[in-house]
C-alpha cells in the first residue's frame, strides 16, 4: 500500500522530470518550441499517477459507483437498454437508483467491462478520459475566444488543475468528472452553430446537451442558465449577429431536451411519490473563508483527516480575478475585451457569492437553484470563469512569458499534495465487491432520499439485512421455490395448502406488479409490519408468482424517445461520413 506521504514523493518525482524533460528538449532544439497542446496533455498525466495503482479508493463514492455500476450491467445482459431498478442493491430489495441518478458514466464503465476490463479499472478509465478530456476540450473552446495558443494553454491549466476539479477526481469521484469534459464540448459547438447553422451542428449541439443531462442531471440543468447567459454575452459582442440565430440554438436545445426527456420526466413526475424534496428543500451552504483557504497543511491539502473536504475556489484563480479586476478599474482592458472581462468578473463574483449562507434568500426565490442539492457544486462554474479570466490576463501580459510561466506552474504545483486520493487498497478487486453488493447501501449515501418512495420511513430508509427468502409466507400453509431470478423479473412456484398471504421482499415502486398464473393481482404496501414490501394473497393450489417491473407508459415513451433520438443522430453520422468516404473514393478512382 502506498501512503499519502510516498504519493507525494512519487508526485514531486514525477513534475520534476516533466520540467527538466522540458529544460533539456528546449537545449537540444532551441529552434524547435513544444507546441502548447502536447504540453497540456504532458501535464494532464501528473494528477492521473494515483489513479493507476492497484486496488480501489479508500475515500469517496469511487466503490458505490462500482456497485451500482454492476448491477447496471447486469441489467443490459437482461436486455433492461435503458435500465431503473437496482435489484441487487439495498439488501436485495432494490430501489430505483437508475430512474434519478446519473447514468452516462455507468455506460461507459459497462461498455469497458465488456471488451473485458474489470469494474474497477473501467472505473479508473472513465476517471482518467475524464480529466484528459476536460483539458483537451477547454483548450478546444478557447479557440473560439483567444486568437494565442499560450492564453488557450493557461486556461487549460487553470482548468484541469482547480481544486475542486481535482476533489471532485480523487475525492469525491461521480459523475461530475464528466461533465467537466462535456461543458466545454458543449460551449465550443455553440460556437460552431453560430457560425454554421446547418443539421450536423444543430444535432451534435442537441446530442451534447442530451450526454450532458445523462452524464449530471444538476449540473447540465445549470449549465443550460449559464448557455443562456453566454448567448447573451455573444449577442452583445456581435458573435450573434441574427435574431434568427438565437432559433437555431433553441431548436439544438430542443433536440437535446428530447433526448434527455427521461430525465425530466423522472424528476419533474416520479420525483413526486419520494422524499426528493427533502433534498431541494435542504440546500448546504460553505461559508466564504473556506473558499478562500483550506485548513490543512498550510493551506494546501483539500481533504481532512476525517474525509472533510475543503471547497476552495483557488489561489491563483483568485489571483487571476484580482489582476483583470485591477487592470479593468485602471482601465488597462482593451475595449474589445472589456466587456467579455466583466462578464467572467460577475460570474465568478455572483457564483461565489452563491455558494456562501448569505445567498440563502435567492435560493428560496429561484426554485431552480434547488437541483444543486450543494452550493458548493457552483464551484464547477467558478472554474470555468476562473478559466478564462486567467486567459485574458495572460492576453494582457503577453510580453511577460517569465510571469506567465511562473502563474501556470504555480497553478500545478500548489495542488501536488491532492493528486491522489488518501490511500489505495490493493486487496479490493471486482470479487470483493460483487459479494458485497446488497450491503453497499446500507449506510446513508445520495440517492436514499431521492429515490426512496414516501411511504418508507424517512429515518430508516435502507434495509439492514438480505432476506432467507425472497418470498415470505406469512400466514397460511404452502410451499415457495424461487424459478428465476433477474433485476425487474422474479419467478417463484407457490404450492398453497389453503389461501396464503405472501409478502415478495421487493420495495414497491410504481411499476412493480404481482401477476399470479398470468393475472394481476392487488398489493398491499403501505402494512406496518412490512413496510415498503409487496404483500398480496393467493388461493389454494398451485401457481406460478412474478413480480415484475414495468416502466409506466409516459416514462417508457420518454426512454424510447431518447434511445431512438440518440440512434437516429448516431445512424445520420455514420451515413454522413460513409457517403464522404465514398465520394472520396470515387474521385480518386477516376
Amino acid at each position: 500500500m502506498i501512503e499519502p506521504y510516498r504519493m507525494v514523493v512519487i508526485n514531486i518525482a514525477a513534475l520534476s522530470i516533466i520540467c527538466l524533460g522540458i529544460l533539456f528538449y528546449r537545449f537540444i532544439y532551441p529552434k524547435r518550441p513544444i507546441g502548447y497542446f502536447p504540453l497540456l496533455l504532458i501535464f494532464s498525466l501528473l494528477p492521473i499517477i494515483s489513479i493507476l495503482r492497484k486496488g480501489v479508493y479508500e475515500s469517496g463514492d469511487f466503490n458505490m459507483h462500482i456497485y451500482r455500476a454492476m448491477v447496471f450491467y447486469d441489467n443490459l445482459k437482461e436486455g433492461n437498454l435503458m435500465p431503473s431498478w437496482g435489484g441487487d442493491l439495498n439488501a436485495t430489495y432494490g430501489y430505483p437508483v437508475f430512474i434519478f441518478n446519473y447514468i452516462l458514466h455507468y455506460y461507459l464503465i459497462s461498455f469497458f467491462h465488456f471488451l473485458g476490463f474489470s469494474f474497477v479499472a473501467g472505473m479508473k478509465i472513465f476517471l482518467i478520459l475524464s480529466l484528459f478530456g476536460s483539458g483537451i476540450t477547454m483548450y478546444l473552446w478557447t479557440k473560439k475566444i483567444f486568437h494565442n495558443n499560450l492564453a488557450r494553454f493557461t486556461a487549460a491549466i487553470f482548468y484541469v488543475f482547480a481544486p475542486y476539479h481535482l476533489i471532485t477526481l480523487h475525492f469525491r469521484v461521480n459523475g461530475e468528472n464528466f461533465a467537466y469534459a462535456l461543458t466545454p464540448l458543449l460551449f465550443y459547438q455553440l460556437h460552431n452553430l453560430i457560425e454554421k447553422q446547418n443539421l450536423r451542428n444543430i444535432l451534435l449541439f442537441g446530442l451534447l446537451v442530451g450526454l450532458l443531462f445523462f452524464a449530471h442531471s444538476a449540473n447540465a440543468a445549470f449549465t443550460s442558465i449559464f448557455l443562456v447567459m453566454y448567448c447573451g454575452l455573444l449577442y452583445v459582442t456581435k458573435v450573434i449577429r441574427s435574431p434568427m440565430t438565437f432559433l437555431t440554438i433553441c431548436l439544438g436545445f430542443m433536440v437535446g431536451a428530447l433526448l434527455a426527456s427521461p430525465v425530466f420526466y423522472a424528476h419533474l413526475v416520479l420525483s413526486q411519490v419520494t422524499y426528493g424534496y427533502v433534498l431541494a428543500g435542504n440546500p448546504s451552504f460553505t461559508p466564504f473563508w473556506q473558499l478562500i483557504f483550506s485548513p490543512w497543511r498550510f493551506g494546501l491539502l483539500l481533504q481532512g483527516p476525517r474525509g472533510e473536504f475543503a471547497f476552495i475556489i483557488g489561489y491563483t484563480q483568485i489571483l487571476a480575478l484580482v489582476l483583470v479586476s485591477y487592470a479593468l478599474l485602471k482601465k488597462k482592458i482593451a475595449l474589445k475585451i472589456r466587456v467579455p472581462i466583466i462578464f467572467w468578473i460577475l460570474a465568478f463574483l455572483f457564483l461565489s457569492f452563491l455558494i456562501t449562507p448569505q445567498s440563502s434568500l435567492f435560493w428560496k426565490i429561484i426554485p431552480v437553484l434547488s437541483m444543486a442539492q450543494f452550493s458548493y457544486r457552483l464551484l464547477f462554474f467558478v472554474n470555468i470563469a476562473s478559466a478564462i479570466l486567467a486567459g485574458y490576463l495572460i492576453l494582457m501580459i503577453p510580453k511577460r512569458k517569465t510571469v506567465i510561466y511562473a502563474l501556470i506552474f504555480a497553478t500545478i504545483g500548489y495542488t501536488i499534495i491532492n493528486w491522489g486520493n488518501r490511500r489505495t487498497i490493493p486487496e479490493i478487486a471486482d470479487d470483493t465487491l460483487r459479494k458485497n453488493i446488497p450491503q453497499s447501501t446500507r449506510n446513508y449515501e445520495g440517492m436514499a432520499v431521492m429515490a426512496s418512495p414516501r411511504w418508507l420511513d424517512l429515518n430508516d430508509l435502507w434495509e439492514k439485512k438480505v432476506p432467507e427468502k425472497h418470498l415470505d409466507v406469512l400466514s397460511g400453509r404452502g410451499a415457495v421455490r424461487e424459478v428465476k431470478r433477474q433485476q425487474e423479473y422474479h419467478a417463484y412456484i407457490v404450492s398453497a395448502d389453503n389461501n396464503l398471504t405472501l409478502r415478495e421482499n421487493t420495495l414497491y415502486f410504481p411499476g412493480w406488479s404481482i401477476m399470479v398464473d398470468t393475472l394481476s393481482t392487488p398489493i398491499q404496501y403501505t402494512q406496518n409490519n412490512s413496510l415498503g414490501k409487496m404483500v398480496f394473497l393467493v388461493p389454494k393450489g398451485l401457481h406460478l408468482v412474478e413480480a415484475v417491473y414495468k416502466d409506466s407508459p409516459y416514462y417508457f415513451a420518454t426512454k424510447a424517445v431518447s434511445l431512438l433520438g440518440f440512434f437516429s443522430i448516431i445512424l445520420f453520422f455514420v451515413i454522413r461520413e460513409v457517403t464522404h468516404i465514398l465520394k472520396y473514393a470515387k474521385k480518386s478512382l477516376q
